[in-house]
């Protein structure tokens, strides 16, 4: 368990975080035990009755959701509330420990709950295939299957929600038990909140495992759906580990081009061509991915490409706006500064530190975002290499989709 001692927050974190090898048969199923365990527990085992005893004690927060890294699932149980200390009214200390008890140990599974959950993740999934932009990144990552985990889509698909059954949310559950999370805990732990945390689990450190794309062929797919605009999805491989020092170029590079207020894509694109409606960039460090995502009209999107590619190759040739350069590493700077800001974000900073065996403290980072010059820029977009794309399309007047 990792104990970070500080009082300067109303609230207290904790974050208990399981890494799993990844099975993409199982992500559904631990797409609905998320839902399931965020909804009831046994003591509550109704969403009114559980939403009142979290507003009761103060706005207590809990969520456990899903996310890859890599060739690993990563399972994650955020949990806030505010600090025992700061409560003059007698029992809210047990009251805290007992929604702890309840939120980690005591989730309540049925037929009848599994059958809501069910329903309502299909209407999200539903939803993300009729938006033209998120349609767009699924069929991109798409074109990737076999070839690296970034392909599977996160929340499972409309046919394994169908498949799931309740004995394998139970099962998974289970598996979640036995298995040893690592534990952050961010304010003032009390003695009877570190009696749940103990009896629950044995922790164990967090290990990394990175996937990157190294793709020799292009590969590229375009839909007309019946819809008002045109997406593009680009995903370039960026041949760069996380937190390497070439990595710290490539962050500064995706400020550049789309991830930051001046952006280049956006100015040049929106701005000065009105081609598009949004653009922006954005890093998938596990995967070794930078991801552009166009939104525009759809007879705009092959000018819009040719734009992009000019772009970047010209940022490859160090041609660089050294204002936007600068600005980029200004605002990268801010949001590392930031991390200071809030006890989840220092959770977020100890779970990094664990996972790389050198120098990735705030400090450092800072000092390596701000020695980043035009040259290591280019070098990063030089490195870069588009690998596959996809295009969602306006249909015309009696076209199929």
């Amino acid at each position: 368990m990792i104990l970070i001692d500080e009082n300067k927050y109303t609230q207290n974190a904790l974050t208990l975080q399981w890494r799993l090898n990844l099975d993409t048969q199982d992500l559904s199923g631990w797409s609905l035990l998320c839902d399931l365990v965020n909804d009831r527990t046994e003591k509550y085992p109704t969403r009114e009755a559980y939403a009142k005893a979290k507003a009761h004690a103060y706005n207590f927060i809990s969520r456990m959701i899903t996310a890859k890294y890599g060739k690993q699932l990563v399972v994650e149980q955020d949990l806030r509330w505010l600090r025992e200390d700061l409560v003059d009214q007698d029992g809210y200390e047990k009251e805290i420990a007992d929604l702890l008890e309840q939120v980690l140990r005591h989730p309540v599974f049925s037929e009848e709950y599994l059958e809501e959950a069910r329903f309502m993740r299909s209407k999200t999934l539903l939803s993300l295939e009729q938006d033209p932009d998120s349609k767009a990144y699924l069929l991109a990552t798409g074109l990737l299957k076999d070839d690296s985990p970034l392909s599977i889509p996160n929340p499972g698909t409309l046919e394994g929600l169908d498949q799931v059954t309740l004995e394998q949310i139970k099962a998974l559950h289970a598996r979640l038990m036995e298995a040893r999370p690592e534990i952050i805990f961010c304010g003032q732990l009390t003695d009877e909140s570190k009696k749940v945390l103990d009896k629950s689990f044995k922790t164990a450190p967090l290990k990394q495992s990175l996937c990157l794309l190294d793709l020799d062929d292009y590969r590229q797919t375009t839909i007309k759906k019946d819809i008002s605009q045109g997406s593009l999805c680009q995903i370039y491989q960026t041949r760069t580990r996380l937190m390497d020092d070439d990595y710290f170029p490539l962050l500064v590079l995706n400020e550049y081009l789309g991830a930051g207020s001046a952006s280049v894509l956006f100015r040049i694109l929106r701005e000065e061509h009105s081609l598009c409606y949004s653009i922006s960039s954005s890093l998938q460090s596990h995967y070794g991915a930078l991801i552009i995502e166009t939104a525009a009209a759809s007879e705009n999107l092959p000018q819009a490409r040719t734009l992009i590619r000019q772009i970047i190759e010209k940022t490859a040739s160090a041609e660089i706006d050294e204002s936007v350069l600068e600005m980029s590493k200004l605002e990268l700077v801010d949001r590392t500064l930031g991390v200071e800001n809030t006890p989840g974000s220092k959770i977020g900073q100890a779970i990094v530190e664990q996972l790389y065996d050198h120098d990735v403290t705030i400090p450092r980072q800072i000092e390596q975002i701000r020695a980043v010059q035009a040259a290591d820029v280019a070098r990063a977009a030089a490195r870069l290499k588009l690998v596959c794309e996809a295009s969602v399309i306006e249909k015309g007047k009696g076209e199929a989709e």
